[in-house]
């Protein structure tokens, strides 16, 4: 699949757009003409292939007014129409050949129609045909038009294609002396074509930026995903496992990390400058912003060091996006002593910034003895009094077989077989077995085998039938020992079934599903899995049902996950991973299915609220899917399809699942949608 070039635009009000475009629509000589009726028509509106045809024939226009309407109906199919009808990207292929048919009715045809031929030509390429524009500007020598054309296909090749070694041949053969002539070129495009064209070069050393140098190796690939998300959810990155790291110095004497996909997508940057005299320095993190294609700043540490390059103070700021510029975030001092062998003492302070100044949160202390770790202690405040706790102690403590007495990790073990359990939405299965006999632990592994079954069948009849056996188990485990939990795999499991059902049967299941939920909570104490259970659902049970119904379902099902997230939360323990990931991913879904039922401010509120919870809930290990859903409820299709190529490339689903998703049903004639579902067809 091609990759989407997203370059700078500079509109002639001063201000900087982004837009991704194939080459043709890369021009932007619209946004010269966008006082031109016709041509701003043309490119919200399209354009009768009579009238098309009518004015490039004229010789009342001039070659740029010619050159902007073609490129205006490009840019039409390409990006205004297609949501509408995946088919028109074919439709610009009939303007073509129309124009092509009366051009062959004249013995000769003059080479402003062949360079207007040639553009046609180069519809959704990324590859200009260069040669033949370098021949017609030579015929057009005079003209400015023919002469910016010539320039910008050369300097889109660099830009898209990272031809970087060919950017002196760009500014020596091709800007320079265009820039030295255009005065006296013919003005058959509006002058300020110059500025634009002018333009080209900036947008091509920012993008060299992100080039690695020759000769430059990759220096490790990285062993695990990485994903990173700010508090307020906004800025985040997802470092997949096998991203390539580079690292050397640029020309400043910066030291450059720079971290691609194996494809040479950028994900992150980090630039750190030192001053070895008095041992400071700075260490910035810039984040890839797929949709803008362009660096965005993340956090910035600001280091003291000693001399062994130890860290005796480092203050750590992020970006804040509001106010564009930089708010302190979190503080770490450090101590360190050390003897003949080397290191033997160090103590770590570590202050969180909030609205009074710095807070001290964690304190730790260590002893060594040549290099190796003899004792050492961690304290913690308790949000409590503001009291400091032991909350760790090293070594453990020893029972008298010798072996550590680790009793909190077990509890963490436990819980995480737990989250594993559910991280499909199902139930929290390592609970179940508290209660009930050998023959009804069977019926629940059954009924967990068969829900996971469900979960990865690639087509909708398995999927039905495995929830059906799936529903059937838990029924008879319920019936043998009615606790909450086998109740709740129940009606969960019922619900998903009716997904995939018509109408009146999976009403009847919705039916049932909730009032085996209802005697499931009913007189349960209140806590996550309470509101959790009831949250997913609701959820569930909104997925079938229209208009205020749904709203109702859904806006209940935000209710209870909020309040099952705040329960989780508050508890005085760690924040458990698989319960966070859960909860803010079945959060997400269940804000994007009400705001799409609802309108205008709500609408993008609710919206907001959704995304936010997504950035969590892949911060937390999540798939993107649910993410791309959520864009695809929004409305914003390059996101969705983002996303979702990320899932499939990922194979965090199949080709086959996503077909059978209702949620995609909309687009499945989208060209786009097309085109990831046979690039990744299993």
């Amino acid at each position: 699949m091609k990759r989407v070039l997203t370059c700078l635009i500079f509109l002639w009000t001063g201000n900087m757009t982004y837009a991704d475009s194939s080459f043709l629509p890369a021009f932007d000589f619209i946004y010269l003409y966008k006082d031109h009726p016709l041509i701003t028509a043309t490119r919200n509106e399209g354009i009768s292939q009579k009238e098309y045809l009518k004015f490039l024939l004229s010789e009342q226009h001039p070659l740029g007014e010619k050159v902007a309407l073609v490129e205006a109906l490009a840019a039409y199919f390409e990006f205004m129409d297609a949501d509408k009808n995946p088919a028109c990207y074919d439709y610009f292929f009939d303007y073509t050949k129309a124009f092509r048919e009366k051009l062959s009715e004249s013995a000769s045809v003059s080479p402003e129609r062949q360079l207007l031929e040639t553009l046609m030509d180069d519809y959704q390429t990324f590859e200009p045909n260069i040669r033949r524009y370098n021949q017609l500007a030579d015929e057009l020598p005079e003209s400015l038009a023919a002469q910016s054309i010539k320039v910008i296909a050369f300097a889109y090749d660099v830009l898209y294609n990272d031809r970087w070694e060919l950017v002196d041949e760009y500014v020596n053969n091709y800007l320079n002396p265009y820039k030295n002539a255009w005065k006296n070129y013919r003005q058959d495009i509006r002058p300020k074509a110059f500025e634009y064209v002018d333009s080209w070069l900036r947008f091509i050393e920012e993008k060299r930026k992100d080039a690695v140098p020759e000769g430059v190796e990759v220096a490790q690939r990285s062993s695990s995903e990485e994903t990173f998300i700010s508090d307020d959810g906004t800025y985040h990155y997802t470092r997949p496992e096998d991203a390539a790291v580079y690292e050397y110095f640029n020309e400043d004497g910066a030291e450059i990390r720079l971290v691609k996909t194996v494809s040479g997508k950028n994900i992150l940057r980090d630039v750190t400058r030192r001053d070895t005299v008095h041992r400071t320095g700075e260490n910035i993190r810039y984040v890839w912003d797929e949709k803008n294609e362009t660096w965005q700043e993340f956090t910035k540490d600001e280091f003291v060091l000693d001399a062994h390059k130890n860290s005796l103070s480092t203050v750590t700021c992020k970006w804040n996006k509001f106010i564009k510029d930089w708010s302190p975030d979190e503080k770490t001092e450090g101590k360190y002593e050390y003897d003949a062998t080397g290191l033997v003492y160090y103590a770590r302070n570590v202050f969180e910034w909030n609205d009074s100044g710095w807070i001290e949160n964690y304190r730790e202390e260590a002893t060594l003895e040549n290099g190796k770790l003899v004792s050492g202690k961690v304290y913690v405040r308790a949000e409590e009094d503001g009291e400091f706790f032991l909350y760790d102690e090293y070594p453990k403590e020893e029972d008298e077989d010798g072996e550590e007495w680790e009793a909190a990790e077990e509890v963490v073990e436990t819980e995480a077989a737990a989250e594993e359990a559910s991280s499909n939405g199902a139930a929290f299965a390592s609970d179940i077995t508290l209660s009930g006999d050998e023959e009804n632990y069977s019926d629940v592994d059954s009924a967990c085998m068969y829900s996971l079954k469900a979960i990865n069948a690639e087509d909708r009849l398995h999927r039905t039938e495995y929830y059906r056996e799936a529903a059937s188990c838990f029924e008879k485990a319920c019936r043998a020992d009615p606790a909450p939990l086998l109740l709740f795999n129940w009606s969960w499991t019922l619900s998903s079934m009716a997904e995939y059902l018509p109408a009146r049967e999976a009403d009847s299941l919705y039916r049932r599903a909730e009032a085996i939920l209802a005697s499931a909570t009913d007189g349960m104490e209140e806590n996550f899995t309470h509101h959790y259970m009831r949250g997913i659902c609701l959820q569930s049970m909104g997925n079938l049902k229209r208009n205020a119904e749904a709203d109702t379902l859904f806006r209940k099902s935000t209710e209870h996950l909020e309040k099952a997230l705040e329960y989780h939360l508050n508890e005085k323990k760690w924040v458990s991973t698989g319960k966070a990931m859960n909860t803010y991913d079945a959060l997400q879904y269940s804000f994007a299915r009400l705001a799409a039922l609802r309108k205008g401010k709500e609408r993008d509120k609710l919206f907001e609220k959704a995304i936010a919870c997504g950035h969590r809930a892949t911060a937390h290990g999540a798939s993107f899917y649910n993410q791309a859903v959520v864009y695809l409820l929004k409305g914003d299709m390059p996101q969705a399809f983002s996303l979702l190529e990320r899932t499939l490339k990922q194979k965090e689903k199949t080709v086959r699942w996503v077909e059978t998703d209702t949620d995609w049903d909309s687009v499945h004639k989208h060209r786009q949608y097309r085109q990831l579902m046979k690039e990744y067809a299993d």
